[in-house]
């Protein structure tokens, strides 16, 4: 271990001492869709791919009558996996700040292969997904959070240290129990966003630590799991002993698969089964693992392909749940607060890799630290060719002028202002285009602001199209949904799971923007969300004990359909809402 050294840094913006977020959102939730694994049936999301083989649907988790009708989630596409670690490289042990660990070191990203653009002008270069053993040597500086003391990064409060250990752990959703060097956001995360005001249940904490207690014992290359490997792969019998497992197989682009995964892994909680996720090439390096002491990789030898023939997708699906504890009453006791599932799963089963890591903070530190407020602005337009780009800029812009987001230009003056003592707000852009960055940008650096803000524009990248089965483009896609979740305010384009994860990572309420309609804009030209929950597209629309067509929408108070999609559903708290 090398010497640890007290850095005189500064801590980042999103430490917040533990106040709570402004951003009073409602939580999220997962429910599966109808792609069929093993008999499970599989959550999806359409996050805008043009696939017609494979529905993408978002996810929410409704009471008994929605989640007996619920399978099991994955997208199985039948691609195979090469078994590839999502962990690469060995880093260094972080520098110490009183004893705190600093965030920076490197994170892992010593590779020159690939840019993260400190100017905001959009990065065209092809990003390497091969990690490195190469250690950074540069320390990360970020701005000072509330509360310290530059100089000594330490809070004024005794309590601190204790504090930063409970904050690390996210409230103790997170284990403590892995080498910080293998996944160094696991512990940082809490040091770049707000402090989540929607606390995990004891009951959950319990589940979580139970259930990396039996995959220890059934993951991968185990002893029971070898057991279950012959088994399975006996003429005799296709039933294992003491081990279940679920298996995900990634389909359409990364909004969907981490929406899927995190409900595959709800369906594990509820029925004590592993779950083992088949990330192939096109994924590989872009997760830690989020189990201590074992892997979540499917390995090559799981003989699951050979016995889609035996599936059934109509059984009933939770019938290895006690009857002591029927899903909906085993949810309420994980999720009291109805709309936190996929808030609290998504941080606890994401956590970027260290070569993402290093991707995130380095663009964190050049673009996003050193500014009083972070607007993350996400566009995702289907169908571009009745999308004219004018049209989609002049929505953006109606929303967030009129809702006081950003300020208007001053057209009477020709020059813009020097930046001064003025506060400043930045904007983040992630699309697949460039010209929403071009016209954003260049309006705001011709002219000054009427409130004399000084407002900066970035976008990390443009594809120009979705490319779903690259590891490049894959990587590039999660690295702006974790920074989209460190913003403070977030504006999301309607129907896009690449947007609803990023809001509940984030635990944020975005404003929806509403597409054009016959090349107008729309009136209004944005919506705020009531719930980060993300939105199921394609419900149900028979309930099966009833026997008869029902609205899901309308059967129980935390139900309700989308704002941006009207037939859709998704959790809401059921409390009354604001």
């Amino acid at each position: 271990m090398p010497d640890q050294k007290v850095l005189n840094e500064q801590l980042p913006p999103r430490f917040d001492n533990g106040s709570t977020s402004k951003n009073n959102s409602s939580q999220p939730a997962i429910v599966p869709d109808d792609t069929v694994v093993n008999g499970l049936l599989a959550p999806g999301s359409g996050d805008g791919s043009s696939s017609k083989n494979k529905s993408s649907q978002p996810t929410s988790i409704p009471e008994d009558t929605v989640i007996n009708g619920i399978l099991a989630p994955q997208s199985g596409d039948g691609s195979s996996s090469k078994n590839k670690s999502s962990q690469p490289t060995s880093i260094p042990d972080d520098t110490v700040i009183n004893g705190i660990v600093a965030p920076g070191s490197g994170d892992g990203s010593s590779s020159k292969n690939y840019s993260v653009q400190p100017s905001g002008k959009p990065d065209d270069k092809p990003l390497s997904s091969k990690p490195t053993d190469k250690p950074d040597n540069k320390l990360l500086s970020p701005p000072l959070a509330p509360g310290f003391v530059e100089g000594s990064g330490s809070k004024t409060d005794s309590s601190q240290p204790t504090k930063v250990a409970i904050d690390k752990l996210l409230d103790g959703l997170l284990s403590p129990g892995f080498d910080d060097r293998s996944c160094l956001s696991r512990y940082r995360s809490f040091l770049y966003r707000k402090a989540s005001q929607y606390k995990p249940s004891p009951y959950l904490l319990l589940k979580l630590r139970k259930y990396e207690d039996l995959h220890r014992r059934c993951g991968p290359h185990t002893r029971s799991y070898n057991e279950n490997i012959k088994r399975l792969q006996s003429s005799h019998t296709r039933r294992t002993r003491g081990c279940n497992y679920i298996v995900w197989l990634g389909a359409n682009g990364m909004g969907n698969r981490i929406i899927s995964m995190a409900s595959a892994f709800l369906y594990g909680l509820l029925t004590n089964r592993v779950l083992l996720v088949d990330h192939g090439a096109d994924m590989s390096h872009l997760f830690c693992e989020p189990f201590p002491n074992t892997s979540w990789i499917l390995p090559m030898d799981f003989p699951v392909r050979k016995h889609f023939h035996s599936l059934n997708r109509r059984q009933d699906r939770f019938s290895d749940i006690s009857e002591k504890s029927p899903p909906s009453q085993e949810v309420s006791k994980l999720f009291p607060e109805k709309d936190t599932i996929f808030h609290h799963l998504g941080r606890y089963l994401f956590q970027p890799s260290n070569l993402v890591w290093g991707r995130i903070t380095k663009f964190y530190q050049d673009n996003l630290a050193k500014t009083e407020q972070r607007i993350g602005l996400q566009i995702r337009v289907f169908h571009r060719e009745s999308s004219p780009v004018e049209v989609i800029m002049d929505s953006i812009l109606s929303c967030m002028l009129k809702n006081k987001l950003l300020p208007e230009v001053d057209t009477q003056s020709s020059a813009r202002s020097p930046p001064g003592n003025h506060s400043s707000k930045t904007i983040l852009i992630t699309s697949l285009f460039s010209e929403y960055y071009k016209n954003m940008s260049a309006m705001y650096q011709s002219k000054p602001t009427v409130t004399g803000e000084v407002i900066r524009v970035y976008q990390p990248s443009h594809e120009e199209y979705q490319h779903k089965s690259d590891n490049k483009h894959n990587m590039k896609a999660w690295d702006e949904i974790y920074l989209l979740s460190l913003c403070d305010v977030l504006i999301t384009s309607a129907e896009s799971t690449f947007g609803y994860v990023a809001q509940a990572l984030g635990g944020l309420k975005p404003w929806i923007l509403i597409g054009p309609h016959h090349n107008k804009v729309p009136d209004p030209s944005c919506l705020r969300d009531k719930s980060m929950d993300p939105c199921f597209h394609f419900p149900p629309s028979y309930e099966c004990k009833a026997k008869n067509k029902t609205d899901f929408g309308t059967l129980v108070p935390y139900v309700r359909h989308c704002a941006d999609r009207h037939t859709g559903v998704k959790l809401f708290n059921d409390r009354k809402l604001s």
